[in-house]
């Protein structure tokens, strides 16, 4: 049985979950200047401005490096188009005890839906339902006993054990 939430799927929806960021920059810590750095400093420069300045020229790209941006484009094109389409205004739910009480005010069944509710399914709770086709067979889902903690089908067909003999308590000490 489904329920239709009358909501945008995000208005309700999960928070994304959290991803730590990993900080790949160290932080820098400021560092004493020396004198002798800064005349050492000053002796590079003067050498340089004394030698004649070079072209820059850039170097051609490898063909991979060039394949690679093509395809981080065509991808970010992509994740746009992806992010454009418009968002559906209802949702359809198919476990109604995960609906929080706001959203239950937005809550309806679909009008081909089988079941008719006896009470507005708006104020929760437990929800008596209406046959609305009785002449048709029910799927019924069976129940299955949960595994963790329950007798197994072994403990089931042993016979009970004898309760214990009746005995007399006596306080003295």
């Amino acid at each position: 049985m489904e329920f239709r939430s009358n909501a945008k799927p995000s208005t309700f929806a999960y928070p994304p979950p959290l991803e730590e960021k990993k900080d790949e920059a160290k932080e820098k810590v400021e560092t004493a200047v020396l004198s002798i750095t800064a005349k050492q400093k000053r002796r590079d420069a003067e050498k340089k401005s004394e030698k004649p300045e070079e072209m820059e020229v850039e170097e051609a790209k490898p063909a991979a490096e060039v394949e690679a941006e093509v395809e981080k484009k065509k991808a970010e094109v992509e994740q746009k188009k992806v992010d454009d389409t418009p968002e559906p205004d209802f949702e359809l739910l198919t476990n109604p005890a995960r609906v929080m009480r706001p959203q239950a005010k937005l809550i309806s069944l679909p009008d081909d839906c089988r079941y008719q509710p006896m009470k507005d399914i708006t104020n929760a709770g437990i929800i008596i339902m209406k046959d609305r086709r009785d002449g048709d067979p029910e799927d019924l889902v069976e129940l299955v006993k949960a595994a963790a903690g329950g007798p197994k089908k072994e403990e089931e067909e042993l016979p009970e054990p004898e309760p214990p003999e009746p005995f007399e308590w006596s306080d003295d000490d």
